[in-house]
């Protein structure tokens, strides 16, 4: 888009949108907003919770899909923390039933778009 060769993109790099340059330089239009769910073992007493902090998440091992989402939940992961080191990324997959799998094992938690 920069460079002018297409007219339109589709992004979801959140926070460009607090850009200033980004913002004055594009328009931006919202298409869609997901919400944003933690998946944990059932097992786990925040499953128990109506909702859970990313704090909270982070004390627990992160599977995290390789399925093209990863850096939005970086993103999440990294601007909800005071503490950047204070997450890291435990397992990484490529199939979202075995993200699940692994979860139902409690071998860890994950996020995931509803």
């Amino acid at each position: 888009m920069e460079s002018g060769v297409i007219n339109m993109g589709v992004t979801t790099d959140v926070i460009q949108l607090n850009d200033p340059t980004g913002r004055e330089q594009f328009d931006w239009q919202l298409l869609k907003k997901d919400e944003i769910v933690a998946v944990l073992p059932a097992s786990y007493p925040l499953s128990k919770q109506a909702s859970v902090t990313v704090s909270e998440l982070a004390e627990h091992p992160l599977v995290m899909s390789l399925g093209g989402c990863e850096a939005l939940i970086q993103q999440i992961l990294t601007h909800s923390l005071e503490e950047v080191d204070t997450f890291q990324v435990d397992f990484w997959v490529r199939d979202t039933r075995t993200l699940l799998q692994m979860v139902a094992g409690d071998v860890g938690v994950s996020l995931a778009w509803r």
